[in-house]
């Protein structure tokens, strides 16, 4: 008999294990449907993480400030693909300053 008891004891584990890892995917699927969902342009850095705008805006600088033709492809990218009207001015912008080095 112990060794069904040890059983059960293991089936009790996994099932608590997989309404946990249940309850977390459903919560950060829920955050991500909020507006905050991934954008193409930011996946392509191999960021999954979801950002508010402002600091979308304060990545789109940093992108400028470097300059090299990966950050003015994925500028580009942020412009044509941003939801943020705010945001997708920052990148026409951060285009504008990376055009005229």
């Amino acid at each position: 008999m112990p060794s069904n008891s040890v059983f059960v004891v293991l089936v009790v584990a996994f099932a608590v294990g997989a309404i946990v890892f249940g309850i977390g995917t459903s919560l950060l699927r829920g955050r991500r449907s909020d507006g905050q969902s991934t954008l193409p342009w930011m996946a392509a850095l191999g960021d999954e993480r979801a950002y508010e705008p402002a600091e979308r805006i304060e990545l789109i600088e940093r992108l400028a400030m470097v300059g090299q033709p990966w950050c003015v492809e994925l500028l580009t990218r942020a412009a044509d693909e941003e939801g943020n009207a705010r945001v997708r001015r920052a990148a026409r912008e951060a285009l504008l300053r990376c055009d005229r080095r």
